[in-house]
């Protein structure tokens, strides 16, 4: 299918999908705030704006944390590094062409992907160019690197390898995409010599990272209803691993625990996100009305379930010491215990921006990019009686 063809409709979507909580949306309107009593203080070390942000894309370009520094980049082009302790700015590059992903940090390199489409390399200690390829299409979700290698999806469903250090291709893989697909897009996952890739017509396929050999393959959702809308069942959400399982989710279609070694399903259950999900003491998901829930990882059975954020747009849960936090599209970060789903704490970030991409963890920091273009770390702090 022509580039053209495939951006116009993905576009489209992205119009439509006002009413699922992926854009900008009056309808329903988000869930009013609780009052409960903190039990702790959410606090600011620091904050910086790193440029123009994403503007009114549903692009989740969220920082990376690596080595005591976080990198970020904008739809602007810019590429930005700083110290995680106090937001001191180490280097800044502009790549002269709008951005399309977030950065992948590994083995000294940073790796993000332009709308152009290229597919661009830079020196992690000092912004230097290294090396761009050209890409076949766009690229929404974050490389991986891994072994010498980075691996990309395009929103066609392509899967491409290239070499980190030269930027030569090294293999593709072609599984092909439905005509209208959602604007978010899950990255691929690398354990041993596996590639992990979720497609946007539900399917969970296993590569050989070394020559892209097709391992395994499975259906996670089918599509159902009539309209386009109706059958969308993209993965969307990055999948997450553990030592035998891969955890994994559709949107309008399934929560599946799927065999690494078999890629045999081995449990089940109906369930829509497009945001994402976290292994901790559990397994926890944001579905994409806005509720959080809790899932013993082995069986599937749901431990708790927590609605008091619905339609506020939630982010993936992120694991910080024994709570999860999530950001919602009205700029707040919320605290919940692990255990229960009890809400702990909440702060807002920034009162006129949005937070879709997911926030990272350095335990006891935790740092969060708004759709603005805001970085900022915080912490936890103990309440004054």
């Amino acid at each position: 299918m022509p580039k053209f063809r495939h951006l116009v409709v993905f576009l489209l979507f992205f119009l439509l999908a006002a009413c699922a909580g992926l854009g900008d949306d009056n309808t329903p309107p988000p869930a009013a705030l609780t009052s409960y009593p903190f039990q702790f203080q959410p606090v600011p070390l620091w904050s910086r704006v790193t440029g123009g942000g994403m503007d009114k894309d549903f692009l989740r370009l969220g920082p990376v944390i690596q080595d005591s520094q976080v990198f970020v980049s904008n739809k602007s082009g810019l590429v930005t590094a700083v110290t995680l302790s106090n937001g001191h700015k180490l280097w800044q590059a502009n790549l002269k062409h709008p951005t399309s992903s977030s950065p992948a940090v590994g083995e000294g390199i940073v790796v993000l992907a332009s709308m152009q489409p290229q597919l661009i390399a830079l020196a992690a200690e000092s912004g230097d160019l290294m090396w761009r390829a050209a890409l076949p299409n766009q690229v929404l979700a974050p490389p991986i690197i891994n072994q010498g290698h980075v691996i990309v999806k395009t929103v066609d469903g392509k899967v491409l390898a290239f070499a980190l250090k030269t930027g030569q291709r090294l293999w593709a893989y072609n599984h092909g995409a439905p005509t209208l697909v959602l604007r978010a897009s899950s990255m691929p996952r690398i354990i041993g010599n596996k590639v992990l890739i979720g497609f946007s017509d539900g399917t969970l396929t296993a590569l050989n990272l070394n020559d892209g050999r097709l391992l395994w393959e499975h259906t996670i959702a089918y599509p159902q209803g009539v309209t386009q809308a109706d059958q969308l069942v993209d993965i969307a959400a990055d999948p997450r691993l553990d030592s035998k399982m891969i955890y994994v989710a559709t949107y309008q279609g399934k929560l599946s625990a799927v065999s690494l070694q078999t890629g045999q399903i081995q449990w089940q259950r109906s369930f829509s996100t497009y945001s994402g999900l976290t292994l901790g003491k559990n397994l926890y998901v944001t579905d994409s009305e806005g509720g959080l829930w809790a899932f013993d990882p082995s069986t599937g059975h749901l431990l708790w379930h927590n609605r008091l954020l619905q339609n506020r747009g939630l982010t993936a849960p992120v694991i910080m010491g024994n709570n999860l936090v999530v950001g919602d599209k009205e700029g707040y970060l919320h605290w919940f215990a692990q255990a229960d789903g009890r809400p702990l704490a909440r702060v807002l970030v920034h009162d006129s921006a949005s937070i879709v991409a997911a926030p990272r963890v350095a335990y006891p920091l935790i740092c969060v990019l708004t759709q603005q273009g805001g970085l900022s770390v915080w912490t936890e702090s103990a309440l004054h009686i």
